[in-house]
């Protein structure tokens, strides 16, 4: 909503197009189109052909509009297809950051000294989560999973989580940065 209100601000009319027809921006756009599911392979039909800019503001759909930026003929402020992949796949992107722990959570974890946390790598949201409280909870996750290579494992920290989001222009300069304590969420996003 804030991203909405910052554009009509600037005197930007804003079209929002969603497959869900109670997405809360909707009733804040100057227009909205009620689209097909992202994962369809008509998902652009429908698409207002005389915008300006488009915006994706949902994780999950960053790769399927990074693939039809080209036929659109609009910008879409979307990273590349590398970038998308590292911030939506844990183990990637702690290995983009030199994060040298993840290395070591399986021999961390067969130690079993420590409550510990995993996750699937690519999962969203609390899908794939789970508190380790034993070695036998430890072993039957990552064999659920496929094995260490497609978990993370971390400490358990019982404490607030936050998000950062940046915003940034097509040269990479920030424009925004935006963190956020994660109150409630829902299939990975914050909704507060």
């Amino acid at each position: 909503v804030s991203l909405v209100k910052a554009f009509q601000e600037n005197e930007w009319e804003v079209v929002g197009y969603d497959s869900d027809v109670d997405a809360t921006a909707a009733s804040f756009c100057d227009n909205f189109i009620v689209a097909p599911l992202i994962a369809d392979d008509d998902f652009l039909w429908g698409y207002p052909s005389d915008v300006d800019l488009i915006i994706p503001t949902s994780d999950k759909e960053l790769m399927r509009w990074e693939r039809a930026k080209n036929a659109l003929g609009v910008p879409v402020v979307v990273a590349d297809p590398i970038t998308i992949y590292m911030c939506q796949d844990k183990r990637a992107f702690g290995k983009f950051i030199g994060n040298r722990s993840l290395s070591n959570t399986k021999a961390m974890a067969l130690s079993g000294t420590e409550k510990l946390f995993l996750r699937v790598s690519s999962a969203r949201g609390n899908h794939g989560a789970h508190d380790i409280h034993s070695k036998n909870d430890l072993e039957y996750w990552v064999r659920h999973y496929g094995g260490f290579d497609s978990v993370v494992i971390n400490r358990y920290e019982d404490a607030p989580e936050y998000s950062i989001d940046v915003f940034s222009d097509f040269n990479s300069n920030v424009i925004c940065i935006v963190p956020r304590k994660r109150i409630s969420i829902v299939d990975g996003e914050s909704r507060s």
